[in-house]
């Protein structure tokens, strides 16, 4: 409920007025911004977690891989830029990473 009457601060409600009772109304218009937040918050949450990346192990010719993937292939790191069965470095598929290097 503070959450209510934080919102109602800010939007210029006197003490006064948050001496009244609540009416249909305003309960209505809040259950409302909550379904709003939460709307929102879902689709935030969904983005982040649609764009994490993954380690996919080394890179095989029979696997599909989607964006935010990682995988090795001939001793260097690449990151999928998007849905593809392409072998890294062959098109636009890949971005290099971690190119390898000759070991000392």
């Amino acid at each position: 409920m503070s959450a209510l009457i934080d919102d109602m601060r800010k939007n210029g409600a006197t003490d006064a007025d948050l001496a009244k009772p609540v009416t249909w109304a305003d309960f209505l218009r809040y259950i409302g911004l909550l379904k709003d937040a939460h709307k929102a918050m879902k689709e935030r949450v969904a983005e982040l977690e649609r764009d994490q990346l993954k380690f996919a192990g080394v890179w095989q010719s029979s696997a599909s891989y989607k964006r935010g993937d990682l995988a090795t292939h001939a001793g260097s790191l690449w990151h999928c830029n998007g849905a593809t069965s392409e072998r890294p470095g062959d098109g636009s598929g890949w971005q290099l990473c971690v190119k390898r290097g000759d070991a000392q």
